[in-house]
């Protein structure tokens, strides 16, 4: 089955904004609008960060 942009995003909360693996609020919208309302968008996740990703915590998290 194909995913939203065909790419993982990090399932981290991340402050990283400029960070391409980002998953936000934005993203989920455009994901709902490539998908249709069939439901939830399929969209890969998986914990990426590394020390090369610019991981920045969340504060209160």
């Amino acid at each position: 089955m194909p995913c939203y942009l065909d790419k993982r995003f990090c399932n981290q909360p991340c402050a990283n904004t400029d960070c391409s693996r980002n998953f936000n609020d934005d993203v989920m919208a455009h994901a709902r609008a490539w998908w249709g309302s069939d439901g939830e968008p399929p969209i890969d996740f998986s914990d990426m960060r590394t020390d090369e990703c610019g991981f920045v915590p969340v504060s209160g998290r």
